[in-house]
């Protein structure tokens, strides 16, 4: 079974999850086991001190290790966080960012993946996050 392209797989994301038709995010690339995003945060997602909120970059840290699992796995919708731990390290003012994720370890019912969320200005780390999925 051919790998789904970057279009089938944001379609599918977009189309059975309400709030990613909101969250201003695009697929860069997406190949079994990888995927990179982009998401572009503006005004309307900075909290209290001018910084891109907690939950926004949570949001970018599960929707692109989720790409990297159908990236794998194929359009299989039913693969769902199980548990994730996220380290914010740095402060994000407005503007873009870039999640780059990989797929660690894939088992019979569990899968470990691992995203790094970077400024696209200058590329420094901003969080980083380690997610498993039921499969």
């Amino acid at each position: 079974m051919p790998s789904p392209t970057t279009a089938e797989i944001e379609q599918a994301i977009r189309s059975t999850i309400p709030l990613a038709g909101t969250f201003p995010w695009d697929i860069r690339e997406a190949h079994s086991g990888t995927a990179t995003l982009t998401a572009h945060f503006g005004p309307e997602h900075i909290r209290a001190g001018g910084t891109v909120s907690g939950p926004m970059l949570f949001t970018l840290a599960d929707t692109a290790m989720y790409v990297a699992v159908l990236a794998t796995l194929g359009l299989s919708l039913l693969a769902v966080t199980s548990d994730t731990t996220i380290h914010f390290l740095r402060r994000l003012p407005p503007g873009d960012a870039i999640a780059t994720a990989a797929v660690l370890r894939r088992g019979r019912h569990l899968l470990v993946s691992t995203v790094n969320i970077a400024r696209a200005e200058d590329g420094e780390t901003i969080a980083h996050a380690i997610g498993t999925y039921a499969i």
